[in-house]
Protein backbone atom coordinates (compact mmCIF):
# COMPACT_ATOMS: atom_id res chain seq x y z
CA UNK A 1 0.00 0.00 0.00
CA UNK A 2 3.03 2.02 0.69
CA UNK A 3 3.92 2.10 -3.29
CA UNK A 4 0.39 2.49 -4.30
CA UNK A 5 -0.50 5.58 -2.13
CA UNK A 6 2.45 7.80 -3.58
CA UNK A 7 0.49 7.58 -6.51
CA UNK A 8 -3.28 8.37 -4.80
CA UNK A 9 -2.68 11.69 -2.89
CA UNK A 10 -5.09 12.93 -4.79
CA UNK A 11 -7.30 10.10 -4.56
CA UNK A 12 -7.73 9.13 -0.82
CA UNK A 13 -11.03 7.90 -1.39
CA UNK A 14 -9.84 5.42 -3.81
CA UNK A 15 -7.02 4.53 -1.32
CA UNK A 16 -9.28 4.30 1.71
CA UNK A 17 -11.78 1.75 -0.66
CA UNK A 18 -8.89 -0.18 -1.05
CA UNK A 19 -7.73 -0.54 1.98
CA UNK A 20 -10.83 -1.81 3.57
CA UNK A 21 -10.84 -4.57 0.77
CA UNK A 22 -6.78 -5.39 1.72
CA UNK A 23 -8.64 -6.23 5.07
CA UNK A 24 -11.51 -7.73 4.04
CA UNK A 25 -9.14 -10.37 2.09
CA UNK A 26 -6.99 -11.05 4.93
CA UNK A 27 -9.41 -11.72 7.05
CA UNK A 28 -10.78 -14.07 4.88
CA UNK A 29 -7.28 -15.55 4.19
CA UNK A 30 -6.56 -16.18 8.15
CA UNK A 31 -9.95 -17.42 7.97
CA UNK A 32 -8.71 -20.03 5.29
CA UNK A 33 -5.72 -20.74 7.38
CA UNK A 34 -7.65 -21.95 10.37
CA UNK A 35 -9.65 -24.24 8.28
CA UNK A 36 -13.02 -22.17 8.14
CA UNK A 37 -13.41 -21.66 4.11
CA UNK A 38 -13.02 -23.91 1.03
CA UNK A 39 -10.37 -21.94 -1.03
CA UNK A 40 -11.86 -21.67 -3.95
CA UNK A 41 -13.88 -18.72 -1.71
CA UNK A 42 -10.53 -17.45 -2.23
CA UNK A 43 -9.90 -16.87 -5.79
CA UNK A 44 -11.38 -13.53 -6.44
CA UNK A 45 -9.19 -12.07 -3.06
CA UNK A 46 -5.86 -13.50 -4.59
CA UNK A 47 -6.50 -11.57 -7.83
CA UNK A 48 -7.89 -8.44 -6.06
CA UNK A 49 -3.90 -8.92 -4.36
CA UNK A 50 -2.41 -10.43 -7.09
CA UNK A 51 -2.84 -6.34 -8.50
CA UNK A 52 -0.77 -4.87 -5.66
CA UNK A 53 1.68 -7.16 -5.68
CA UNK A 54 2.26 -6.05 -9.31
CA UNK A 55 2.30 -2.68 -8.29
CA UNK A 56 4.97 -3.35 -5.27
CA UNK A 57 7.06 -5.60 -7.44
CA UNK A 58 6.97 -2.89 -10.55
CA UNK A 59 6.63 0.29 -9.03
CA UNK A 60 4.51 1.39 -11.40
CA UNK A 61 0.68 1.91 -11.10
CA UNK A 62 -1.66 0.28 -13.49
CA UNK A 63 -2.86 1.82 -16.30
CA UNK A 64 -6.36 2.33 -15.17
CA UNK A 65 -6.47 2.43 -11.45
CA UNK A 66 -8.68 6.00 -11.01
CA UNK A 67 -11.30 3.40 -12.85
CA UNK A 68 -12.08 0.14 -12.07
CA UNK A 69 -8.54 -2.14 -11.99
CA UNK A 70 -8.89 -2.67 -7.75
CA UNK A 71 -12.49 -3.50 -7.96
CA UNK A 72 -13.54 -5.36 -10.92
CA UNK A 73 -13.84 -9.38 -10.63
CA UNK A 74 -11.94 -11.24 -12.79
CA UNK A 75 -13.52 -12.87 -15.80
CA UNK A 76 -15.01 -16.42 -16.00
CA UNK A 77 -11.77 -18.23 -18.14
CA UNK A 78 -9.52 -16.70 -15.23
CA UNK A 79 -11.56 -17.91 -12.41
CA UNK A 80 -12.21 -21.21 -13.74
CA UNK A 81 -8.34 -21.70 -14.73
CA UNK A 82 -7.55 -21.02 -11.04
CA UNK A 83 -10.40 -23.48 -9.88
CA UNK A 84 -8.35 -26.17 -11.64
CA UNK A 85 -5.00 -24.96 -10.46
CA UNK A 86 -7.01 -25.02 -7.06
CA UNK A 87 -7.99 -28.82 -7.19
CA UNK A 88 -4.71 -30.30 -8.47
CA UNK A 89 -2.86 -28.36 -5.59
CA UNK A 90 -4.93 -29.95 -3.28
CA UNK A 91 -4.59 -33.21 -4.70
CA UNK A 92 -1.10 -33.37 -5.78
CA UNK A 93 0.96 -30.77 -4.19
CA UNK A 94 -0.73 -30.78 -0.34
CA UNK A 95 0.20 -34.56 0.13
CA UNK A 96 4.19 -33.32 0.28
CA UNK A 97 3.50 -31.27 3.56
CA UNK A 98 2.86 -32.78 6.79
CA UNK A 99 2.09 -32.05 10.06
CA UNK A 100 5.58 -31.47 10.99
CA UNK A 101 7.05 -29.85 7.72
CA UNK A 102 9.27 -26.79 8.13
CA UNK A 103 7.71 -24.34 5.70
CA UNK A 104 9.17 -20.92 4.82
CA UNK A 105 7.07 -18.44 2.69
CA UNK A 106 8.43 -16.54 0.66
CA UNK A 107 12.20 -16.73 1.33
CA UNK A 108 14.93 -14.15 0.63
CA UNK A 109 18.42 -15.00 0.58
CA UNK A 110 19.98 -12.18 2.55
CA UNK A 111 22.85 -9.80 1.75
CA UNK A 112 23.12 -11.29 -1.18
CA UNK A 113 19.30 -10.85 -2.06
CA UNK A 114 19.96 -6.86 -1.54
CA UNK A 115 22.34 -7.20 -4.43
CA UNK A 116 19.51 -7.84 -6.39
CA UNK A 117 16.55 -5.99 -5.68
CA UNK A 118 15.39 -7.89 -2.96
CA UNK A 119 14.97 -11.34 -4.28
CA UNK A 120 12.68 -13.56 -2.81
CA UNK A 121 11.67 -17.13 -4.09
CA UNK A 122 8.25 -19.25 -3.54
CA UNK A 123 8.41 -21.49 -0.63
CA UNK A 124 10.87 -23.87 0.81
CA UNK A 125 9.38 -26.79 2.54
CA UNK A 126 11.64 -29.16 4.17
CA UNK A 127 14.68 -28.33 2.39
CA UNK A 128 13.03 -28.30 -0.67
CA UNK A 129 13.43 -24.81 -2.52
CA UNK A 130 10.04 -24.84 -4.62
CA UNK A 131 9.93 -22.66 -7.61
CA UNK A 132 5.88 -23.20 -9.01
CA UNK A 133 5.21 -22.82 -12.56
CA UNK A 134 1.88 -22.99 -13.79
CA UNK A 135 2.74 -22.69 -18.29
CA UNK A 136 1.24 -24.94 -20.09
CA UNK A 137 4.35 -25.27 -22.32
CA UNK A 138 6.31 -28.34 -21.99
CA UNK A 139 10.09 -28.60 -21.04
CA UNK A 140 11.90 -25.53 -19.73
CA UNK A 141 13.23 -22.43 -21.01
CA UNK A 142 16.91 -21.69 -20.00
CA UNK A 143 15.85 -18.91 -17.63
CA UNK A 144 13.85 -20.88 -15.95
CA UNK A 145 16.47 -22.89 -14.53
CA UNK A 146 18.97 -20.16 -13.88
CA UNK A 147 16.45 -18.47 -11.93
CA UNK A 148 16.05 -21.20 -9.07
CA UNK A 149 19.86 -22.14 -9.10
CA UNK A 150 20.22 -18.07 -8.99
CA UNK A 151 18.57 -18.25 -5.64
CA UNK A 152 20.60 -21.44 -4.70
CA UNK A 153 23.59 -19.47 -5.04
CA UNK A 154 22.41 -16.35 -3.30
CA UNK A 155 21.43 -18.34 -0.57
CA UNK A 156 25.38 -19.73 -0.96
CA UNK A 157 26.96 -16.67 -0.94
CA UNK A 158 24.56 -14.98 1.89
CA UNK A 159 25.59 -17.92 4.05
CA UNK A 160 29.24 -17.62 3.64
CA UNK A 161 29.12 -14.10 3.96
CA UNK A 162 28.01 -14.55 7.72
CA UNK A 163 30.44 -17.57 8.21
CA UNK A 164 32.98 -15.00 7.55
CA UNK A 165 35.10 -14.22 10.48
CA UNK A 166 35.34 -10.80 9.95
CA UNK A 167 31.81 -10.72 9.97
CA UNK A 168 31.41 -12.48 13.47
CA UNK A 169 29.97 -9.76 15.21
CA UNK A 170 27.42 -9.11 12.96
CA UNK A 171 23.50 -8.79 13.40
CA UNK A 172 22.36 -12.35 14.03
CA UNK A 173 18.55 -11.68 12.45
CA UNK A 174 19.53 -13.40 9.00
CA UNK A 175 17.41 -16.78 8.57
CA UNK A 176 19.87 -19.62 7.28
CA UNK A 177 18.59 -21.29 4.59
CA UNK A 178 19.52 -25.43 4.43
CA UNK A 179 19.09 -25.93 0.86
CA UNK A 180 19.37 -29.53 -0.10
CA UNK A 181 17.22 -30.01 -3.04
CA UNK A 182 15.30 -27.27 -5.59
CA UNK A 183 12.31 -28.17 -7.54
CA UNK A 184 9.91 -26.98 -10.22
CA UNK A 185 6.26 -27.83 -9.41
CA UNK A 186 3.70 -28.15 -12.58
CA UNK A 187 0.79 -25.96 -11.20
CA UNK A 188 -1.25 -27.96 -14.50
CA UNK A 189 -0.06 -31.40 -13.82
CA UNK A 190 0.88 -31.64 -10.23
CA UNK A 191 4.01 -32.79 -11.08
CA UNK A 192 7.49 -31.98 -9.17
CA UNK A 193 10.83 -32.42 -10.83
CA UNK A 194 13.56 -32.56 -8.10
CA UNK A 195 17.43 -31.56 -8.37
CA UNK A 196 19.41 -33.10 -5.30
CA UNK A 197 21.54 -29.91 -4.50
CA UNK A 198 24.54 -32.44 -3.75
CA UNK A 199 24.60 -33.68 -7.66
CA UNK A 200 25.98 -30.22 -8.49
CA UNK A 201 29.97 -30.28 -8.71
CA UNK A 202 31.30 -28.27 -5.78
CA UNK A 203 34.36 -26.67 -7.82
CA UNK A 204 31.60 -25.27 -10.63
CA UNK A 205 29.71 -23.92 -8.03
CA UNK A 206 32.27 -22.29 -5.94
CA UNK A 207 33.47 -21.23 -9.30
CA UNK A 208 29.86 -19.70 -9.83
CA UNK A 209 29.78 -17.98 -6.15
CA UNK A 210 33.09 -16.27 -7.28
CA UNK A 211 31.48 -14.93 -10.03
CA UNK A 212 28.94 -13.91 -8.84
CA UNK A 213 30.70 -11.71 -5.89
CA UNK A 214 33.20 -10.32 -8.60
CA UNK A 215 29.65 -9.38 -10.27
CA UNK A 216 28.37 -7.95 -6.88
CA UNK A 217 31.50 -6.06 -6.53
CA UNK A 218 31.65 -4.14 -9.35
CA UNK A 219 27.63 -3.53 -9.85
CA UNK A 220 26.65 -2.72 -6.39
CA UNK A 221 23.82 -0.26 -5.15
CA UNK A 222 25.05 1.41 -1.99
CA UNK A 223 22.37 -0.01 0.59
CA UNK A 224 23.80 0.01 4.05
CA UNK A 225 23.67 -3.66 3.97
CA UNK A 226 25.49 -3.85 0.99
CA UNK A 227 28.11 -0.91 1.72
CA UNK A 228 28.76 -2.65 5.46
CA UNK A 229 29.46 -6.42 3.69
CA UNK A 230 31.36 -4.96 0.47
CA UNK A 231 34.55 -6.30 1.95
CA UNK A 232 33.87 -9.60 2.27
CA UNK A 233 31.85 -9.55 -1.07
CA UNK A 234 35.42 -8.71 -2.54
CA UNK A 235 37.56 -11.09 -0.56
CA UNK A 236 35.13 -13.84 -2.19
CA UNK A 237 35.50 -12.52 -5.60
CA UNK A 238 39.14 -12.28 -5.44
CA UNK A 239 40.34 -15.32 -3.68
Amino acid sequence: MIVLSSFLKKHRSIESKIEKKVKESVKRLKAFCNNKRDIKELILDVCFLAKLERVFRSGLPPADLLESSFFDGSDDEVIKDLEQLCDVFQEKFMSIINPTSEIIYNPNFGIASAFVGGADADVIIDGTLYDFKTGKNIGYKWQEIAQIVGYYLLNETSLEIHNAEENYNMDDSFQRLDIKRIAFYRARYGEVEYIDTTYFDDEIIETAKKNLASYFAKNRNFSRTVVENLHIIKAIANR
